[in-house]
């Protein structure tokens, strides 16, 4: 009973490193208005070029909007609201464990109007949002980067933070203390 016991506490505790990995993006960002003014309540739709799956979303009160769970891939994001022009950016990419940052720039016009915007003027590809550190080793960068022994597991360290050699630890023995 007591090994049950600890063996289901050690599952417990390993199953904690398993969230830190993710295999999905996010894509978040915010609609403005001619003025620059945020505007609330705008329905975002996120769709894969691939796939055709669609994920949807609203901006909130401050204009911002996220999606979540995104699998990675290229999509297109359409942001509809009465009294705009409808926006439709493409080319926007998603990879994994990273947040796509978008800034959508509304028109006048009426819903059956649309704009296509390229992905180049609206995305952003540093996370201003919060603390997170991530990186995709894709496969030029695997081509052109010299692997010693062929070890992919070298490509770890390509992102900060990583450290691949660890300090030797302290010894539990301490010097004798000199006889006064």
């Amino acid at each position: 009973m007591k090994f049950k016991l600890l063996a289901g506490a050690f599952l417990l505790i390993l199953s904690n490193f398993a969230f830190g990995q993710t295999l999905r993006g996010r894509i978040e960002g915010t609609v403005k208005d001619p003025q620059g003014q945020v505007v609330p309540n705008v329905a975002i739709t996120v769709t894969n070029t691939g796939t055709s799956e669609k994920l949807t979303a609203s901006t909130t009160d401050d204009g911002t909007f996220i999606v979540t769970e995104v699998k990675p891939g290229n999509y297109t994001v359409t942001a509809e609201v009465q009294g705009f022009k409808k926006i439709l950016l493409e080319g926007i990419n998603v990879q994994v464990g990273t947040t796509t940052g978008v800034t959508i720039q509304l028109e006048l016009g009426t819903v059956n109007e649309q704009v296509n915007v390229s992905a180049d003027d609206a995305q952003i590809t540093i996370n201003t949002s919060n603390s997170e550190v991530g990186e995709v080793v894709d496969r030029q960068k695997i081509l052109e980067l010299p692997l010693d022994g062929r070890n992919p597991f070298e490509l770890t360290a390509l992102q900060a933070g990583v450290q691949t050699k660890f300090p030797a630890f302290p010894s539990t023995a301490t010097a004798p203390s000199p006889i006064i």
